[in-house]
């Protein structure tokens, strides 16, 4: 029986093919792609993570802002008036500082002697490190908080009595801290303010920029770089 020579090679798993590619594995080429795919997919997948979360925290400011405009109004039906966005309406040294409207918003709801509902207390937070005396907190303490957004901004809040000197507030965006002027709204339609005999209460949103498009608030705000309107002519209050 003649027997006819085989290479040692012939047959074996692994053994190369036309193309030098390996019978039972991958080309360099093909092992790239599959990373190349694979480094994709998570991309999008984290994108897809990074907006459903952003989604909810919007969510979040959304329902922050009805529950503290709730909270507002039963605050004026139990005692005749809004809260106040001055501390010395309170007898609270220290007005004119930096978020002084929200943090006189959080002292009145917070005083010991109100026995109305009170905001969540994972919506607190003091990003200036404000204390003062004679806040008769419900809980003794001298923090000068602030109500915040899920981004740990504070909420800007103005009552109709001081839209024409709305104060200031420090702001946390992509810069850094930094203190701005407090923004109020007048009606486009009628040159009146927004919710003229109540209150603004806003957040800055996910940019932590005033008048930008992410803005949330308890009135219709209007498009970024739009024309401000005109006051009512003769109209010495602002619009009231």
């Amino acid at each position: 029986m003649t027997r006819h020579p085989t290479s040692a090679a012939a047959g074996r798993p692994g053994s190369a093919v036309p193309g030098g590619a390996s019978a039972a594995g991958f080309s360099l080429v093909e092992i790239l792609v599959v990373i190349t795919l694979v480094g994709l997919l998570m991309g999008f997948v984290v994108l897809a993570v990074g907006r459903h979360a952003e989604a909810g925290r919007e969510a979040d400011c959304r329902a922050r802002l009805e529950a503290l405009n709730l909270m507002a109004e039963s605050y004026a039906d139990r005692t005749g008036g809004y809260p106040p966005c001055r501390l010395d309406d309170l007898g609270v040294e220290g007005g004119r500082a930096p978020n002084e409207g929200i943090e006189a918003f959080t002292a009145a709801l917070r005083r010991r002697d109100y026995g109305g509902k009170r905001p969540d207390e994972r919506w607190y937070g003091n990003g200036d490190g404000d204390r003062a005396d004679g806040l008769a907190a419900v809980d003794g303490s001298d923090a000068l908080l602030e109500l915040v957004d899920p981004w740990d901004n504070p909420f800007v809040y103005v009552t109709h009595e001081r839209y024409e000197q709305p104060g200031v507030v420090e702001l946390s965006s992509g810069g850094g801290r930094e203190v701005v002027d407090a923004r109020v709204e007048r009606n486009p339609l009628t040159g009146a303010w927004h919710r003229f005999d109540s209150f603004q209460l806003r957040s800055a949103g996910a940019d932590g920029l005033l008048g930008t498009e992410d803005d949330l608030a308890n009135f219709e705000l209007p498009e970024p770089g739009a024309a401000p309107p005109r006051a009512p002519s003769g109209d010495g209050d602002g619009g009231r």
